[in-house]
């Protein structure tokens, strides 16, 4: 069986799973890894957004990637070298961006 057929039966278990919140594919430019993260719903997003400011990413991080499972004592600890601040914010970002909380309007004054 291929690795193709292998993501796509995966995503198709994901998708069972998280009904009825959408999933989207998040990929690291640099490294080629490969995150799926959920949709969300505004009460959960507030919930997140509760957390102290430092902690957001994190928690986005954590609750809405289902795949590949994140270890969360790995996202807190950088045990395994792989989740340095940056990273964690850039993904975090591409979460919210997905999410529809992004930076494109813009206010004037009227």
């Amino acid at each position: 069986m291929s690795a193709t057929n292998t993501f796509e039966r995966q995503i198709e278990r994901l998708k069972e799973q998280y009904k009825p919140h959408s999933l989207f594919l998040i990929e690291d430019a640099k490294s080629g890894e490969q995150f799926i993260a959920r949709g969300s719903n505004w009460t959960e997003f507030s919930e997140i957004m509760k957390v102290p400011a430092h902690r957001i990413p994190f928690e986005l991080v954590r609750k809405l990637i289902v795949w590949p499972e994140i270890d969360a004592v790995d996202l807190d600890t950088n045990a395994s070298g792989k989740w340095q601040p940056g990273r964690i914010t850039a993904l975090a970002e591409q979460i919210q961006e997905a999410l529809g909380y992004t930076r494109s309007y813009t206010v004037k004054n009227v």
